[in-house]
Formats: structure tokens, sequence, C-alpha cells
């Protein structure tokens, strides 16, 4: 009887032991279970992601409209300090056309003369290729929008008040922009 009550005491023991190995991996799971997040959980961290997705993608949005603006701005800008700088340089040199023409009036040489006349049609030739006319108001009615009336001397009989009788120097046009004003002598009453 003993033996059955040791046997009995072991296969319980065996029993209780398998119970106690079972119970570790039940409490194992358990606290897996615990630290793993619910499915609620899940979601509400999918939600959240996608919500700070959209922002990021909306700050990335504007960014780039913001460097596409800055962009734009300094092509603009580029491009205008460019075309003020050309300008400048162009009111400086339509000047020149002027020297060319008082050199080839007082010139009594035949061959400086020739010289002038060749430079001159080299300045026209550069003048055209920038896209600038030469105002030459001599004769016409004067236009305050085109020329300068640096004196005045009173009309002849039989002629009419408020025309330039003559050109000091010509005026120039780039586009509907005049770079230099005529300087012009018109008649008065």
């Amino acid at each position: 009887m003993k033996k059955k009550q040791n046997n009995n005491t072991e296969v319980l023991q065996k029993d209780a032991e398998q119970v106690r190995d079972e119970l570790e991996a039940v409490e194992e799971m358990t606290e897996q279970i615990e630290e793993e997040p619910s499915i609620e959980d899940l979601q509400a961290l999918l939600l959240a992601k996608e919500e700070e997705l959209l922002q990021v993608k909306g700050k990335l949005s504007r960014l780039a409209q913001d460097f596409e603006s800055f962009r734009a701005r300094n092509t603009a800008s580029n491009l205008q300090a460019f075309t003020e700088g050309k300008e400048k340089t162009l009111i400086g040199f339509v000047g020149f056309g002027d020297d060319i023409d008082r050199a080839i009036a007082s010139c009594a040489d035949e061959n400086t003369k020739k010289g002038l006349l060749l430079l001159q049609a080299n300045f026209q030739k550069i003048l055209e290729q920038e896209g600038i006319t030469v105002v030459n108001p001599l004769g016409e009615v004067f236009d305050p929008e085109v020329g300068e009336a640096i004196s005045s001397i009173p009309a002849q009989e039989g002629q009419d008040v408020g025309i330039v009788v003559q050109v000091f120097a010509k005026g120039y046009k780039k586009g509907n922009k005049m770079l230099k004003f005529a300087q012009v002598v018109v008649t008065v009453e």
C-alpha cells in the first residue's frame, strides 16, 4: 500500500509539476498579451501616424510652393537688375552717337571723315541690334515726351510756334522708354 501511495504521490507530484509548468506558460502568454497593444490601440496609433503624415505632406507642399515663389521672385529680380544695368550702360553709350555727329560736322579731312562715317554706321548697327531707335525731331512740333527744350527762338514770319528748329543732341528710345531725351531749340511767339 505504501508503494501505491508512493506511486500516487509521485504521480501527483508529476501532475503538480506539469500544472505548474502549464501555469507558468499561461502566465508568460498573459504577460505577452498585456505587453502587445490591442487592436484598438494599433488602430489609434495608425490614425495618429496618418495624421502626422498628412501634416508633414502639408508642410512639404507649402515649402515647395514657397520655394517656387522664391525662385520666381529671384528670377524676376535678377532679370530686372540685368535690364537696369544694361539700360544704364546704353544710356552712357548713346551719347557717343552725338559726339560722332559733331566730329563729322567739324572734320575737314576727307579720309578722317570716311573713318568717322564708318564708325557712325557701326554705331547705328549696334543701336539696331539693341532695339534702340534714334529720335531726331527736327522740323516737328515739340513733344516734351521725347525732347527737352534747352533754348527757344522767336518764330520767323510764316513759321509755326512750337516747332523744333535745331537739335543739339538726338534722343534715343528703346521700345516705349526714352533712354535719352533729344535736346532741342523750339520756336516761340
